[in-house]
């Protein structure tokens, strides 16, 4: 999650978070009535019902203070513009951002989730786990990963959602999607391509002995 300094509320959001919601209520230096978070729609996260565990998350923190938390649907280079251009508060979930004044990434994380790869069977005959991507080209959505996470000289390539990234694969642009494996399950439903997973095959990617990526 990241977030415009635009109140002096937001620089302790993610320790409620990450601590359970035990502390006592903001000291707030201005009136706070609401706030506004945007990211993509994420089956199980941002669902939009309004359920979801970032929802679920927002709520929690910002309910008990008569906050109202009101989201808005976007993809994630749109959603990141709006928060950097004050159309918008929150962005969820990243887990990096450029240097851009005003805006402060959480230091705790909302969600930890593993990295998995999507590739076709046909490119990919000898799977070796994260060596399989050196020299690939490998597709991501935009503000989750870079280059340097992997540990491995490949080229790198910015999608701006999943189901572009997928695509990506579908059409030989790239030669794998990594991400997390609910939101590649996600993608998959809702590909824009008719799939036939006979031909694909999805492998978790372990990224370091013992960190997992948080989002």
């Amino acid at each position: 999650m990241f977030f415009k300094l635009r109140h002096k509320l937001f620089p302790t959001i993610c320790c409620w978070i990450i601590f359970g919601f035990t502390f006592s209520p903001f000291c707030f230096a201005e009136s706070v009535k609401k706030v506004i978070s945007v990211s993509p729609a994420w089956n199980d996260f941002t669902n939009k019902d309004g359920s979801g565990l970032y929802h679920d998350i927002l709520k929690a923190v910002f309910t008990p203070h008569n906050i109202q938390v009101a989201h808005k649907y976007t993809n994630a280079k749109r959603g990141i513009y709006m928060v950097e251009n004050n159309l918008a508060d929150i962005y969820t979930c990243i887990d990096q951002i450029k240097n851009c004044p005003g805006i402060a990434l959480g230091k705790y994380p909302m969600y930890e989730g593993r990295v998995y790869a999507i590739f076709k069977k046909e490119k990919i005959k000898d799977w070796q786990g994260l060596s399989s991507l050196e020299n690939r080209n490998v597709v991501w959505q935009r503000g989750y990963y870079q280059a340097s996470d992997f540990k491995v000289d490949l080229v790198p390539v910015v999608a701006d959602s999943g189901i572009s990234a997928l695509g990506q694969v579908v059409v030989g642009r790239a030669d794998f999607y990594v991400d997390d494996l609910n939101l590649i399950r996600d993608s998959i439903f809702k590909s824009l391509f008719t799939i036939d997973m006979d031909g694909f095959c999805c492998k978790k990617l372990l990224m370091s002995d013992t960190s997992p990526f948080w989002h």
